[in-house]
């Protein structure tokens, strides 16, 4: 009978055991931002649980009473782990059932580091279920499903080796693989906001040649090497590579990977500050694809940002700069903005594209700057880019059935894009505005300080704030000036009207946007 425990017991830590691997996984198996995570949101709860601590501790309360039964105590303690464990898997099925219980990805590690946790959990509640134990083994019998994390971890660290082993190896190859793709020409990116939209700007620039570009997402050093094995032919002349980085030295290992002659840095801001330490640290970081060109590169830089002159030190080749505030290698001038996206004039020619927001012209800039690097004149790049389609959830407008404007900035969640949006929703006619936003991670100490200076940016703009965030809403208030409403669950209900603007900034559930739209 005790050795039946141990189905419960499975059952009961598969919802703590997922629900942490798919943490780990979010945060990309790195333990600087888990750690970072875990500092902002709370270690407690987000590493036990709130309802598992009650049934274990009311389990170890039951037990401790036991000896009030003497004449049954051996079958008494029993029932109690029964009790506990069938409570934890009876949770379990319950979440499973209504929808609320959260999985990982199932990619080989996820498969393999959920399995393997689950195992040993089991395992060493079968081991510790013997005929003589004692009360301190039954206490820790209870709490084995409280602590499922450990093994996790334990199971993170046991496979380690063998991740760092297979991870020298594809580096190795997408190295060799460089090497003997010696003419191909490569476009590094990188920035703290504004990476994507420039690579698949320049990407649609060179539409016509043979282009490798890095997939949506695929910007750290293992995704970009796995493309490489698997994509990077003979026939590409031209791989332009976004690059992203949470601490120092990636960005440089990225560039041992790709060998990049052309670097492109789009914005330096307060993005994984938390990180980084400091915003120098940032900007050095970010300036590692600067000191991996060749002297014969081209470095090209948003000068409407900070960090110039040491991102400028860093280059063994001439740094050239884009902006709109005057000083510029490529500068803009006369932009505007209206339904149909935004123009301005650069040296004269005349771009006309269909993006919204005009803090995208320093994006466009940098991409027809590189692009004249490699001989394709602003004339033609005005041209190619007037038919280029905005990136989905950067950005985008979308109208829906009452005739609703929604500004789906959901892909963004950094501090320039947000300032951006509410910029823009200045502008925008609407006579009643909301914003809906999930808040800003990994700003570190300076966290309280954006997010206050974004709530008085947006004060006599919206009159209505959705946070999805209860920290980030508690900053955002005292900017602010007034309540903002934060969703249990992050469900609302919003009473839709013809002549209203709802600005979407920041990751959230996905069934959002589509509500707004209905």
């Amino acid at each position: 009978m005790r050795f039946l425990l141990c189905i419960p017991l499975f059952i009961g830590v598969l919802s703590p055991v997922l629900t942490f691997t798919r943490l780990l996984q979010m945060k990309e198996w790195r333990w600087d931002r888990l750690r970072e995570h875990l500092r902002r949101e709370g270690w407690f709860r987000q590493l036990l649980g709130m309802v598992r601590p009650v049934f274990v501790g009311i389990g170890i309360v039951v037990l401790l009473l036991v000896p009030v039964f003497p004449d049954s105590w051996g079958m008494q303690r029993v029932y109690v782990l029964w009790g506990t464990w069938g409570l934890l898997a009876w949770f379990t099925l319950f979440r499973s059932v209504i929808g609320h219980q959260k999985r990982p990805v199932w990619t080989k590690k996820a498969m393999l580091t959920v399995s393997i946790a689950l195992f040993l959990i089991t395992l060493t509640g079968c081991l510790l279920l013997v005929p003589e134990s004692n009360l301190v083994l039954e206490i820790v019998l209870l709490l084995l499903p409280l602590f499922s994390f450990l093994f996790v971890i334990g199971v993170f660290f046991l496979l380690l080796p063998i991740d760092r082993f297979m991870k020298a190896k594809v580096l190795h190859q997408a190295q060799m693989i460089r090497r003997n793709h010696p003419h191909l020409t490569v476009i590094g990116i990188t920035g703290s906001v504004g990476k994507t939209t420039t690579k698949e700007l320049l990407a649609h620039i060179f539409r016509d040649h043979s282009v490798l570009v890095t997939p949506t997402h695929v910007n750290t050093e293992m995704g970009v090497a796995n493309l490489m094995i698997q994509k990077l032919t003979e026939q590409h002349s031209l791989f332009i590579v976004e690059m992203g980085a949470y601490t120092k030295g990636e960005i440089a290992l990225l560039c041992s990977l790709t060998s990049p002659q052309i670097g492109i840095i789009t914005y330096i801001g307060n993005q994984h500050l938390a990180l980084f330490g400091s915003r120098e640290a940032l900007c050095r970081a970010k300036g590692e694809l600067f000191k991996a060109l060749p002297p014969a590169g081209h470095a090209f830089f948003n000068a409407d940002s900070e960090g110039g002159d040491i991102l400028s030190a860093l280059a063994a080749c001439p740094v050239q700069t884009v902006g709109t505030g005057g000083h510029a290698t490529y500068e803009a001038f006369d932009i505007q903005e209206n339904a149909q996206g935004i123009s301005f004039t650069l040296r004269g020619i005349p771009f006309k594209i269909p993006l919204h927001g005009t803090h995208q012209v320093t994006n466009i800039l940098l991409a027809v700057a590189a692009a004249e690097a490699l001989n394709v004149p602003l004339s033609e790049s005005a041209k190619r880019l007037s038919s280029f389609q905005g990136l989905p959830q950067t950005f985008e407008m979308k109208t829906g059935k009452r005739g609703q404007v929604v500004l789906d900035d959901t892909h963004n969640a950094s501090a320039a894009s947000f300032r951006a949006a509410i910029e823009w929703a200045r502008k925008h006619p609407a006579k009643l505005k909301v914003l809906i936003t999930s808040g800003l991670i990994e700003l570190g100490e300076v966290e309280g300080a954006v997010c206050q200076e974004l709530g008085l940016h947006a004060r006599d703009i919206f009159q209505e704030v959705v946070f999805l965030d209860k920290k980030c809403a508690q900053h955002f208030e005292l900017g602010f000036g007034r309540a903002v409403f934060v969703p249990r669950r992050a469900k609302f209900k919003v009473a839709i009207e013809e002549d209203m603007l709802f600005v979407c900034e920041g990751r959230m559930p996905e069934w959002i946007v589509p509500k707004l739209l209905s």
